[in-house]
């Protein structure tokens, strides 16, 4: 992919245009569920869970937090709950959420797009976006804390908000509900809450075209498994976007096996291509009738080598129009674009690389973090075939890193999650 169009023409979240969050942060008070509803519990530590827009810490929470906290609220909007329950397979009538100005400041005050205490969702100015798919997205991420914090049934007696950490099992947790939820799946079972504030960091999605590589692999030749070693060995889970019928990409066996490992991995497997020809547009193939079934066949090849039907779909440079959108809805497709595009499909050197980096995560950061694509994460765009990128992988990671810190004045933190 080179080309740089970022216009959403499809739901990332099935049936309704549902989808994606910014950043959270929940700041959850305890409650225990007793036949479906929340038994708030007064004067009690509490775990405030945020997406964060950065990572400055507190000793104390504001004041402004328990002045929010103590306003009633408003329920969900009932067709999002009605979607929600619908996934979590929970009753979320007593949740409240608060999305006046004096609840904006106080977002804002802990560094939030959104926090969660309790049956209490909080959101930042703009943030509560039931009609979007970055706006349920993250709806979903604090409900997923609301569940989290019910489940916590003995509690110290204090009125303290801590601050936790930001890579507990609850933030992945609560990220990898997204992801179920964004296939039509039930999330997974949850953690309870320890006491403790807890926030979630920036969440970057590294994506990977072109490929897979099919050197021969376990001789440090294989571009696509010396990427795949690098994000084993980090932990990151990442999204491929794979040519399937490529005779040396996914023709190929060795391509087979790479594409099974990602999936095995806990990587995301999409469609960059499904023809025979390496790295032909969607648009000439959809001009030639031949699109539709090329990611039909795609679909089938990488259930195939993996057990799942892809959901995703990245077309070579970005190219599209509204045939090839529509052909994408035929097929149950949703379309992922990017939001920085790490190597233009270039060999290029170390320095250029880094300076994509810190550019790219410049204009995000100018625009307020806001993810542009159907994904609720920030999604970088490399090349698995590109040396370059293949064998400074670790190097970049880590400068992805170190730049989202510099840039934020230290107070913000990069993770990774797949798409």
């Amino acid at each position: 992919m080179r080309s740089h169009s970022q216009t959403q023409d499809s739901s990332f979240f099935a049936p309704t245009s549902l989808g994606l969050l910014q950043r959270k942060f929940a700041s959850c008070s305890q409650h225990s569920v007793t036949g479906g509803e929340y038994t708030e519990r007064k004067n009690q530590q509490s775990l405030l869970q945020r997406r964060s827009t950065n990572q400055v810490e507190h000793s104390e929470i504001p004041p402004i937090v328990h002045e929010v906290l103590a306003s009633p609220g408003q329920p969900l909007e009932a067709s999002t709950r009605a979607f929600m329950e619908s996934r979590f397979g929970h009753d979320f009538s007593r949740v409240r959420v608060h999305t006046d100005a004096k609840a904006a400041e106080s977002a804002h005050t802990v560094n939030a797009l959104a926090y969660a205490v309790g049956r209490d969702v909080v959101f930042g100015g703009g943030q509560y976006a039931p009609n979007t798919s970055v706006g349920v997205g993250l709806i979903a991420h604090e409900l997923t804390h609301v569940l989290q914090q019910s489940q916590q049934n003995s509690l110290s007696a204090s009125h303290n908000l801590r601050i936790g950490a930001a890579d507990s099992i609850q933030e992945q947790q609560a990220e990898s509900a997204l992801s179920a939820i964004s296939q039509g799946q039930p999330p997974p079972s949850l953690a309870p809450a320890t006491p403790q504030l807890m926030r979630a960091t920036r969440t970057f999605a590294l994506t990977f075209d072109d490929g897979p590589h099919v050197a021969e692999l376990g001789k440090g030749k294989n571009l696509t498994e010396k990427v795949l070693d690098v994000l084993k060995a980090r932990g990151i889970k990442a999204g491929f976007f794979v040519q399937t019928g490529v005779s040396f990409r996914g023709g190929d066996a060795v391509g087979k096996q790479l594409i099974a490992r990602m999936h095995a991995e806990g990587h995301k497997v999409g469609i960059h291509t499904g023809g025979t020809k390496d790295h032909e547009l969607h648009t000439t193939a959809e001009k030639a009738g031949r699109l539709q079934g090329e990611l039909d066949a795609a679909k089938k090849y990488i259930k195939e080598q993996t057990g799942e039907v892809p959901t995703l779909v990245r077309p070579p440079t970005g190219a599209k129009n509204q045939d090839v959108l529509a052909t994408y809805k035929k097929v149950n497709l949703t379309n992922l674009m990017w939001d920085i595009d790490g190597d233009q499909g270039q060999n290029l050197a170390l320095k250029t690389l880094k300076d994509r980096i810190e550019s790219g995560i410049s204009k995000v950061h100018a625009g307020g973090w806001k993810p542009s694509t159907a994904s609720p994460k920030i999604v970088f765009l490399y090349h698995d075939i590109q040396r370059n990128t293949a064998q400074n992988l670790d190097t970049l990671i880590e400068h992805i890193k170190t730049t989202t810190k510099k840039i934020s004045d230290n107070k913000d933190n990069a993770t990774f999650a797949a798409p």
